[in-house]
């Protein structure tokens, strides 16, 4: 708590720059990565209506409740960008849970969701693929990265197999 209150203090530590420069690469390495893949980036609302039953991270606002998006891509959001046309878009969002409080998780975090046309396993874990191993030499480039990544895909019995 001491260090969320100075946190302006905290900030100038060389160790915490250094996070926040290297999470600046990493998302601009990939806006620009998903860009040249030919994704368009859209953004979906952070308030939605809330819904009784589901833990919700609830905000108390004027007109009537709202809750925090959980996941990046709400349903009704992503129905319009379908319904718009757009086949591959993607959305670097701030989501959020509503868990107890705990030292090794945080109630926000950043994500990275995105949509393309196929739904081939094989396709969409190579663009992932694709992405990690051109993201890591470029953001940090004293680290390693070894690929092909293994992968555990179901058989047809359903049982996890390496491929």
């Amino acid at each position: 708590m001491l260090r969320l209150k100075y946190r302006y203090l905290d900030c100038a530590a060389s160790v915490l720059q250094k996070n926040l420069i290297l999470r600046h690469k990493v998302i601009k390495f990939m806006r620009d990565y998903l860009d040249a893949q030919g994704f368009i980036e859209i953004e979906t609302p952070m308030m939605i209506s809330h819904t009784r039953g589901r833990r919700d991270y609830v905000v108390p606002c004027r007109c009537s409740r709202a809750s925090l998006r959980v996941a990046a891509k709400p349903a009704a959001a992503q129905a319009i960008a379908d319904v718009a046309g757009f086949e591959r878009y993607f959305q670097i969002a701030r989501c959020f849970r509503d868990e107890d409080l705990r030292g090794d998780r945080q109630p926000e975090f950043t994500q990275l969701d995105w949509k393309c046309p196929s739904s081939n396993v094989m396709i969409v874990l190579a663009m992932v693929e694709g992405l990690i191993t051109a993201l890591v030499p470029a953001v940090t480039p004293h680290k390693r990265i070894i690929a092909p990544f293994p992968k555990l895909l179901p058989g047809r019995d359903g049982a996890l197999r390496h491929r």
